[in-house]
């Protein structure tokens, strides 16, 4: 009888391919120095805070789905220690990132041209026919109110370019509040607008979205609260409409990091971590009518505390995202993507230490348990095993990218070393292998993406460290920070996902691309200290 005729496996060769996907060329600088080195316009010398100069952090960076060597990267520019940035500086390549033209974003800060002294959480989005948004806060240091509320205002701003990125219009105001302000109900109240961000819809033309959190005190009642805010233009950024509030947690619970995704079927998701005086969670709500309606919170997590990240040298507070989560969408089959630092579950324990990955298959509905995905080695110190500042992108093909920091190349040596890595699960086609994202063994090919260790600043307990707006970690339950009312996190703050390395002072941006495919979303951007 004649042997039987193996099936090839489609994705062995695939995979053969793919181990020859190494950092085509280190990493490029893209920085070209401090604009704002020789400008007062701002005053620094009178605010608040320590200013340190030429200094970078929470880089962010896109590729231009019309023109794919358009790719765009930008950051804060001249980080202050309590918070917020002298302006957003953005770099752009139209030949895949070889060569970089760096402009200033206008408009957003006093030396960019604006009102206020600060500006910070810089967040882009490329729409399908090329334009890009750029979504922005900006405020003004006020040492005269409580944390979080420390500002005498507070903005929203978009952006917008038609060329790539080489020229801006001037930035659209969503929202500009006084500090304190009047309450609808005539009660005098403490606001700050943090953690915006802008997603340009890609199945609808001219459809773009922003959200962010509004955090608001009472000061008649005591009362303190922070919603997710949202507004959104159906015409190409000409015109958006009034912000309102598209949720509302319960009286002393804010949320954070509202970031909305897309689904295939024009579904919008928005996720946020959820922060109350009993713990915290993190959860998404779902819109199929183009924002105009919202559903109720949906949990991904359990009640939860985020787990500190701290030196594994000294035992000091590390700034990171652990309360900070992200999000990517599946484009061809709508599946969604979360990723968390490790998280304590309050009613069961600890949930897996590492970077926590959570799947939902039928449109942010229902979640799968977490599954560890980073690569950490755990035959090294238990310290050093901490694995941190967690990102998602998912490729055209459904290749699935996570990356994080950690300190697995750390020494006894001062100074806790720390590398940015990224790990992939790849299906082949639409066929998934076994277990599919959920099974931890189908995660793999991690890649070095620091082309060094990086010396992350020690930080002393209560002390700011540089390019920080804190020195301690933000944890629930809340607690009081400068007033007698707690509130769930300090703010302004940094966003932990977008600043890849999250303290510095930090220079220079360099970016990472691979070769020789471009299926995923091939570039990363990263603070290098040198």
């Amino acid at each position: 009888m004649k042997a039987r005729r193996r099936r090839p496996n489609p994705c062995r060769d695939l995979e053969r391919l793919e181990g020859r996907e190494l950092l085509s060329q280190g990493a490029t600088p893209v920085l070209g120095g401090d604009p704002f080195a020789n400008s007062t316009t701002d005053n620094p010398a009178a605010q608040t805070g320590t200013l340190y100069p030429d200094s970078q952090v929470e880089p962010d960076i896109v590729v231009n789905p019309t023109r794919p060597n358009n790719v765009v990267a930008l950051w804060q520019q001249d980080r202050w220690s309590n918070g917020g940035a002298r302006g957003i500086v953005v770099a752009v390549s139209s030949n895949g990132g070889n060569h970089w033209t760096q402009v200033v974003l206008p408009g957003v800060s006093k030396v960019s041209g604006g009102e206020y002294d600060r500006v910070s959480n810089a967040w882009m989005s490329f729409a399908p026919d090329g334009t890009l948004y750029v979504s922005t806060i900006a405020f003004n240091p006020d040492p005269n109110y409580p944390d979080p509320f420390n500002t005498n205002g507070s903005a929203v701003y978009v952006s917008k370019s038609t060329d790539g990125g080489y020229t801006w219009s001037a930035p659209t105001t969503i929202i500009n509040d006084p500090n304190p302000d009047v309450a609808p109900n005539g009660d005098p109240e403490l606001v700050f607008n943090d953690k915006d961000t802008v997603t340009a819809d890609p199945t609808r033309p001219g459809f773009a979205y922003v959200v962010w959190d509004r955090t608001v005190e009472d000061l008649a009642t005591g009362a303190f609260t922070g919603p997710a805010y949202f507004s959104m233009t159906t015409d190409g950024g000409r015109t958006w409409s009034t912000p309102e509030a598209i949720y509302t947690p319960p009286v002393g619970a804010q949320t954070l990091d509202n970031q909305i995704v897309v689904l295939p079927d024009g579904t919008l998701v928005d996720m946020f971590s959820e922060g109350t005086l009993a713990g915290g969670s993190v959860d998404v709500i779902r819109s199929t009518d183009h924002g105009r309606t919202w559903s109720a919170p949906i949990a991904i997590t359990p009640s939860v505390d985020p787990v500190p990240i701290v030196d594994p040298d000294t035992g000091a507070a590390v700034r990171s995202a652990n309360v900070i989560p992200d999000i990517a969408v599946d484009p061809r089959t709508g599946a969604l993507y979360v990723v968390t630092q490790q998280l304590y579950d309050l009613p069961n324990g600890p949930l897996d230490p590492g970077i926590n990955l959570f799947t939902s298959t039928d449109g942010g509905r229902t979640w799968s348990a977490p599954v560890r995905v980073n690569q950490t080695p755990t035959n090294i110190p238990a310290a050093d095993q901490q694995a941190f500042d967690p990102m998602v992108a998912v490729a055209a093909d459904g290749t699935v990218a996570v990356s994080y920091d950690d300190f697995r190349n750390n020494t006894p040596a001062p100074g806790a070393l720390t590398d940015r890595w990224i790990v992939f699960y790849r299906p082949c086609g639409f066929w998934a292998p076994p277990g599919g994202v959920t099974n931890p063994a189908n995660w793999g090919g991690e890649q070095r993406l620091t082309t060094s260790s990086w010396s992350r600043p020690r930080t002393s307990r209560g002390r700011p460290s540089p390019a920080t707006s804190s020195g301690t970690t933000r944890a629930w339950p809340p607690r009081a920070t400068g007033s007698s009312r707690s509130s769930p996190w300090p703010g302004p703050t940094d966003r932990g996902p977008r600043a890849l390395t999250s303290t510095g002072p930090i220079r220079p941006m360099r970016v990472t691309r691979w070769a020789p495919r471009r299926r995923l979303a091939e570039y990363q951007s990263f603070n290098a200290q040198e």
